[in-house]
């Protein structure tokens, strides 16, 4: 689903993992009630856990109107769509006894980017932290690397009017990978952001950009096959404006420096490197960074399976 979702999980949550249903256990039930505000229209999901009892079913209520009456079944998953604008959404188990919850799923409500943003007292200068909200241990788990975030614009109340510097940076090296002018008119900054894999620190305030600045990109590389298997060798895709030295280094999920990979002379141009990764590394996720002698810095994640 590439849309945004909020997801409720039922571990580490207030809402029950059972849902009882109207025969058996009765002085349990507990039917969950959600109030809502869709920006566009989108779904609702109930995913069924692995555990049920006799002849459950799941009932799902729009703004009072039953939508659903299915008999249910161990992990399955139950969903209606919901239309733009506020409503309540009741989720009742009408067959006989007691069925597990594993999620209640809202996709198109929320943002694809977490954004944590502070604003200065005389509201000219912020700093901010970005995240691809999919970037998470339970999306690791179940699937993998998630897709970058592509196109997302941070939009932000209450600033001076004039011009402004933007930069990016690099939350495991700390490196700034990029910078931008713009500016800001009625006190509301429309801030376009870079490609988004995992997360990105920022700093926006009154000073300028100088040509050497904004020439100072990351270094925009390629890697693949990805997925890959330990032994494969896996292929680094890049061109670089001048010579230059190259580093490339294999990191775990945390960014903890494992191996280096190639260390060399580069000529300008299209290159392609061939790696070798350890044959005795885990399954997992890692990075591959690269870092150049004129200051640029890269980072890719790649699944290894085994």
């Amino acid at each position: 689903d590439p849309t945004p979702s909020l997801v409720y999980m039922q571990y580490g949550a207030s809402l029950a993992a059972f849902l009882y249903g109207s025969q058996w256990n009765t002085q349990y039930r507990r039917p969950p009630v959600f109030y809502v505000n869709f920006p566009a229209s989108g779904q609702f999901r109930v995913k069924t856990g692995s555990e049920t009892g006799q002849a459950p079913k799941i009932a799902i209520w729009l703004d009072g109107v039953k939508l659903l009456d299915q008999n249910a079944a161990a992990g399955q998953t139950y969903s209606i769509n919901v239309p733009a604008g506020q409503h309540s959404i009741r989720v009742d188990n009408t067959g006989t006894d007691w069925i597990t919850v594993a999620s209640y799923t809202f996709s198109g409500l929320g943002s694809a980017v977490d954004a944590y943003v502070l604003r200065s007292a005389n509201q000219d200068r912020l700093a901010g932290w970005l995240l691809n909200n999919r970037y998470n241990h339970e999306y690791l788990k179940t699937s993998g690397l998630p897709p970058a975030v592509n196109n997302a614009i941070l939009q932000v109340a209450g600033l001076q009017n004039g011009n402004y510097t933007v930069r990016f940076f690099n939350c495991e090296t700390g490196v700034q990978e990029s910078a931008q002018a713009l500016s800001v008119s009625n006190g509301s900054l429309s801030l376009p952001l870079p490609e988004l894999l995992w997360d990105r620190a920022f700093v926006l305030d009154a000073g300028p950009l100088d040509a050497a600045e904004a020439a100072n990109k990351s270094f925009v590389f390629n890697v693949f096959p990805n997925p890959v298997a330990p032994g494969t060798p896996l292929t680094l895709d890049f061109s670089t404006d001048n010579n230059t030295s190259l580093a490339v280094t294999l990191s775990d999920a945390q960014g903890r420096a494992l191996q280096t990979l190639h260390r060399s002379d580069t000529a300008a141009g299209p290159q392609q490197l061939s790696l070798t990764l350890p044959a005795e590394l885990p399954a997992g996720v890692y990075w591959i960074k690269t870092e150049s002698g004129d200051g640029k810095v890269g980072m890719k994640g790649i699944s290894v399976l085994r």
